[in-house]
């Protein structure tokens, strides 16, 4: 097929032609991400794991024109990760090498089932554990257990009552959707709101402005939903793209949960970003009682040159960090273009929407677990 000359494809304002741009031009089709597979990790009875439909993570940057840019979200996980994952999952005590007790992103994190050819470590390897003898739902995980999977000691930072408060949205919105929701098929998987969520940015690649994009991110998401957020700073981790993220790095974070990992990556550094996934996000729930479910850890990566593009044009590139940072707290992806979960960027539509506001506050009144 004859290459279109650049002179004819449209570009950024810095004068890029986005390479998602020319190999569409070249050959004819959009590119669709991959979907991934994942669910949450259990520890206790047997227990099935409602969640949403797979669904696409992560913005899609659909044609770029001299005023507007479409970008792409991936599963949740997002891990994606999103990611997409799996209607229902059954699981025992797990030691993960994983995705699902060491998640990826996508836009949902969790457990992941092992994927054949799974990019990163959004597929993985779960190694069943028999339960310790007289171990009980409900209760707490023995130590050896607790160990073997990666759990850090519990009650960090466990508060009694929630941090903050969520936007009181009137009228409310159907337009929202779970990443995942508890057993009942109708609770959603979400944060514990009794205690802050930690995050670290790495810094290599980070552009100019980018932490003042995720620090307006954070505020929004954290206005709408009442849970807190503290930015623990600047790190050198590098999330593994074909291994697994631990739940917990004590030598590099303290005996807790590991912080929300964000990153800036380019599409030749991250296959996750491949073709037009502007970012990939999502949350990594955990049980210990085969029944609730609670997120613990995280990630997002964002395409800088995508973001960045898109932030030029009309601060579309904060929207994505806000839609990849809703995914983390727990939200899906909706078909209403008016709101900001959309898959793909709509012009104008730069903050929270009804839809978002409201599925955003019931997120943000999960569970206290002080067991985790």
């Amino acid at each position: 097929m004859n290459e279109i000359p650049h002179d004819d494809l449209p570009r950024s304002p810095s004068g890029r032609v986005p390479k998602w741009v020319a190999d569409e031009a070249r050959t004819g089709k959009e590119n669709v991400p991959d979907l991934w597979r994942q669910g949450p990790t259990v520890y206790g009875p047997p227990a099935t794991v409602q969640t949403s439909r797979p669904a696409r993570h992560g913005r899609r940057a659909g044609r770029v024109t001299r005023r507007s840019v479409r970008v792409s979200r991936r599963p949740a996980r997002g891990i994606r990760q999103s990611a997409g994952y799996q209607n229902t999952l059954v699981v025992f005590v797990v030691v993960v090498f994983i995705t699902g007790a060491w998640f990826k992103y996508g836009n949902a994190f969790g457990t992941h089932t092992p994927v054949a050819g799974a990019p990163t470590g959004l597929g993985g390897i779960n190694v069943p554990v028999p339960p310790a003898p007289g171990a009980a739902a409900g209760t707490t995980i023995p130590e050896n257990v607790r160990t073997a999977m990666g759990f850090p000691t519990p009650g960090f930072e466990a508060g009694a009552v929630s941090l903050g408060q969520p936007t009181v949205v009137s009228p409310a919105s159907s337009s929202y959707k779970f990443l995942h929701v508890q057993a009942d098929g109708i609770t959603p998987v979400s944060w514990d709101p009794c205690r802050p969520i930690h995050y670290v940015t790495r810094t290599a690649g980070a552009p100019p402005g980018g932490n003042d994009m995720i620090a307006a991110a954070v505020s929004a998401v954290s206005a709408a939903s009442g849970l807190v957020f503290v930015n623990d700073g600047a790190t050198d981790e590098s999330d593994p793209l074909r291994s697994t993220r631990p739940l917990s790095q004590p030598a590099l974070y303290g005996d807790r949960w590991a912080p929300v990992l964000i990153q800036w990556d380019t599409e030749a550094q991250n296959m996750r970003l491949a073709g037009k996934i502007a970012g990939v996000g999502g949350p990594t729930p955990v049980s210990i009682d085969g029944q609730l479910l609670v997120n613990v850890t995280g990630g997002i990566q964002l395409d800088v040159e995508q973001v960045m593009d898109a932030q030029a044009y009309d601060g579309q590139g904060v929207t994505i960090v806000m839609h990849e940072l809703a995914h983390l707290v727990g939200l899906d992806h909706v078909a209403d273009p008016g709101q900001i979960m959309n898959p793909s960027a709509v012009p104008g539509v730069n903050t929270f929407q009804a839809g978002d506001l409201t599925g955003l506050a019931l997120l943000g009144k999960g569970s206290c677990d002080p067991r985790l």
